[in-house]
């Protein structure tokens, strides 16, 4: 069988629809979006540039839970 390795998010590895856990082997579980943002983000240069991608091309305004 061809090694594959693939990226999933917590919600996706532990929700059972998915099946995902159940095929998982040599699971590495890494640290949690926040802080794999905040490492990354350590490792560029200093300064570094950043310029938006202009992938969200309109903001919706969420309802406020009261």
């Amino acid at each position: 069988m061809p090694l594959l390795s693939s990226q999933v998010n917590a919600v996706e590895l532990q929700n059972n629809k998915y099946g995902i856990k159940d095929l998982a082997t040599d699971l590495e579980v890494g640290p949690e979006d926040l802080q794999g943002t905040v490492n990354f983000v350590k490792t560029l240069p200093k300064p570094f540039e950043y310029k938006a991608e202009e992938r969200i091309k309109q903001l919706v305004p969420m309802a406020i839970a009261q």
